[in-house]
């Protein structure tokens, strides 16, 4: 069960009920949204839940306030790049069309000079070419990777899974299935390491016990900072 409900100085929240919640938890998704989980057997008690709004007021703000980023306007002078491929924008008078190519070791992308490059159509082009060329990345990269390491450490999963999230870099289900975001393409190769490391940990450890972290560290020496590491990053913004 969820609800949209308007909270006066912060706005609306998804209201929702789950039965795995044991408190009542805030959150805030990258494009600002807020949203309150509360335990099936409290139910919706609008006393309750407005003074714990009201006293995490603050803080719903302070973590909407990291996502006020404007995502990167691509131009021909803009450098990104990929886990393997430079993105390339040029501009070209024979182009009567936008076109785009994912070559051995960079992404062009052309664009004629009576074209605005920097219009929502053609930013949201460039972002396509962008994702797909991650999503071969990560489908050549990942699972060898993940292979690697649970050889190294002697830890058993079932399969990987690539996949665009929103949210979450990885998870790992109870039947030890891994997803791995494609946008880990884009991210330093240590981070990359750490989120397959945190999600084949998962193998052994569920949750984020003392005794997950135990293992991580164990297996990633300075998880706890590329953990903090990684908070530089987002899912969506780039």
């Amino acid at each position: 069960m969820s609800e949209l409900i308007e909270f006066e100085n912060v706005g609306a929240i998804d209201v929702r009920i789950s039965k795995r919640a044991k408190r009542m938890k805030l959150g805030v998704k990258p494009d600002g949204s807020a949203y309150l989980v509360i335990p099936y057997n409290v139910g919706i008690n609008s006393n309750a839940i407005n003074r714990f709004v009201s006293t995490n007021a603050d803080w719903i703000k302070k973590q909407q306030s990291k996502f006020e980023q404007v995502q990167t306007t691509f131009t021909p002078d803009t450098e990104f790049h990929t886990h393997s491929h430079q993105l390339k924008i040029i501009i070209d008078e024979r182009c009567t069309k936008a076109q785009a190519a994912i070559l051995k070791d960079s992404i062009r992308v052309v664009f004629s000079p009576r074209m605005n490059y920097k219009s929502e159509k053609a930013q949201g082009f460039i972002r396509m070419v962008i994702e797909e060329t991650m999503r071969e990345e990560a489908k050549k990269h990942l699972p060898k990777l993940v292979k690697e390491h649970a050889n190294q450490h002697g830890l058993q999963y079932n399969r990987v899974s690539i996949k665009k999230a929103k949210t979450r870099w990885g998870s790992c289900s109870s039947n030890k299935n891994i997803n791995l975001n494609l946008h880990l393409m884009r991210l330093p190769e240590r981070l990359i390491n750490y989120v397959v490391l945190h999600e084949l940990a998962h193998t052994v450890e569920m949750n984020h016990s003392r005794k997950f972290w135990e293992l991580l560290e164990s297996i990633c020496p300075n998880s706890r900072q590329l953990d903090k590491e990684l908070k530089n990053y987002n899912t969506e913004i780039y």
